[in-house]
């Protein structure tokens, strides 16, 4: 909502309180007294509620179907739903080692994915709600010391990254042998030597080019469209290289974005171009997941005649993302719902704060016990210790995580408050024009958005250092400020 509501979004808003609420008394009612979890499971019920909600918000939200909350909603169906729906549907046969649909563990499961997106939803509505009865600050309105220093912060993120890359290209023994690997070779690379540089790398250098996007002086029309052509190129040939090597999430998450960093603060998407960049990302996904699975493992040189032996069905890609059911399934499998262990009362959490302050000495901190200590190993080591003996994860889940640590009030308050937060950030970049909310939002997409198939483990330090480098030029916009007042 933005400025004086009309009719229509005042109903629909009126509308999706009322089925958040309605939602949230059934779920809790059938998670405490065990009865209709069957019906949460149903596919057409969960993906009624994706649907709606979606709707719903984007009639609601100013940035529409392209808002931060719906990216989010259908990243977790995509994921968690990707391979069941499918599945309870007869459209694909079960995989070895996935649960079906008939598992006693699903209508569970489900009930608690239900709770995930209703809660998430609520927060939602509540970020909503507090944002439009705030008044926007001029205080906050960007000035070119800002736009400077911000690009300036991303140039130089871009470039320490870019040196820790350089050393990863040297460790494999230079570029031609860097483009010869495969997704094998790279896991491989990962689990025996050390991998901090591309690690880092690859978590901040397309942050370092989202800011650098971000702080581009846009006064001048002609040098802002090559500066932007430029750092776009860039993000668009990393993305290359990490679907080159198989690496498929990292580099669709990294184009998602740019596309939303440009729809939030550079310009405005239209309907139509909305709807061209989603088929777009349908038939490319369609084609290219699976052909990425199929030859990702294979040399280089075998690629080309290996291509042509790839089967592409359309459902495909779907159930590849949809995989994370079963890291899932097997959390549940683990804890509480099995009576077999404890929560975890946070440890998971506390371990990853830990990770937050780089590792910069001389030994590299491997964990290769059956001991918990990061959820997606963990997990890993469980369900797949062949895989896991190699460095192959399975993933994690984001509603596992908060549920084996704190039970089921935990993920109401997990998701409902995830969704406030996101809901909070988006409207204040949007109401006050902040580049400071669009710069903390740069660190902290990805991340946010990766966490629903990771864990917090694995997200954090780009989370973390988002909010201490925003902190930081806070001050230093709010000296500038001063300094000119004075």
């Amino acid at each position: 909502m933005s400025g004086q509501l009309d009719t229509k979004t005042q109903i629909a808003f009126a509308f999706l309180v009322a089925l958040v609420f309605i939602l949230l008394i059934l779920n809790v009612f059938s998670y405490f007294f065990k009865s209709f979890q069957t019906l949460w499971s149903s596919s057409l019920i969960l993906i009624g509620i994706y649907f709606i909600f979606v709707f719903l918000n984007s009639v609601i939200q100013e940035l529409g179907v392209l808002c931060w909350p719906n990216i989010f909603l259908t990243l977790m169906v995509i994921f968690h739903l990707g391979y069941y729906v499918p599945l309870q549907m007869g459209l694909v046969a079960k995989m070895q080692d996935y649960p079906a649909p008939g598992d006693r563990l699903i209508p569970f499961g489900m009930t608690l994915f239900a709770a995930a997106m209703i809660t998430f939803e609520a927060g939602i509505l509540l970020g909503d709600w507090i944002s439009e009865r705030r008044k926007a600050k001029p205080l906050n309105q960007t000035t070119e010391y800002e736009l400077k220093l911000i690009f300036r912060f991303g140039i130089l993120l871009s470039f320490l990254s870019g040196l820790l890359l350089f050393i990863y290209i040297m460790q494999t023994g230079g570029i031609i042998k860097t483009f010869n690997m495969s997704y094998s070779d790279y896991i491989q690379f990962m689990s025996s030597n050390d991998p901090r540089a591309i690690a880092t790398s690859l978590i901040f250098l397309p942050i370092g080019l989202l800011l650098v996007y971000i702080g581009i002086d846009r006064s001048n029309p002609r040098k802002s469209r090559l500066l932007s052509r430029i750092v776009i190129l860039v993000a668009f040939l990393l993305a290359l290289w990490q679907f080159w090597l198989g690496s498929r999430g990292t580099a669709f998450l990294l184009l998602l974005s740019f596309v939303y960093i440009r729809h939030i603060w550079v310009k405005r998407f239209e309907q139509k171009h909305i709807i061209a960049l989603l088929v777009v990302i349908l038939l490319v996904s369609i084609v290219l997941i699976p052909v990425i699975k199929g030859i990702r493992n294979v040399p280089v040189a075998e690629r080309g005649s290996t291509i042509s032996g790839v089967s592409l069905n359309p459902l495909d890609a779907l159930v590849e993302m949809g995989g994370t059911i079963r890291p899932y399934i097997g959390f549940l499998q683990l804890f509480p719902a099995a009576g077999s262990n404890e929560y975890l009362h946070g440890k998971s959490y506390a371990i990853a704060l830990g990770r937050i302050i780089p590792n910069i000495g001389f030994q590299i901190e491997r964990d290769s016990s059956q001991t918990y200590y990061r959820s997606n190993v963990w997990i890993t080591q469980q369900l797949d210790p062949a895989a896991a003996s190699i460095g192959i994860g399975l993933g994690s889940s984001g509603i596992a995580e908060p549920y084996i640590n704190f039970g089921y009030p935990g993920l109401l308050i997990f998701f409902f408050f995830l969704g406030l937060a996101i809901m909070l950030l988006e409207r204040y970049t949007i109401k006050n024009k902040s580049i400071l909310a669009v710069a903390l939002t740069a660190f902290i997409f990805t991340a946010t958005n990766w966490y629903i198939r990771d864990d917090i483990y694995g997200v954090i330090r780009p989370i973390a250092w988002g909010l201490i480098s925003i902190l930081i030029l806070f001050f230093l916009f709010k000296r500038k400020r001063l300094e000119n007042e004075a």
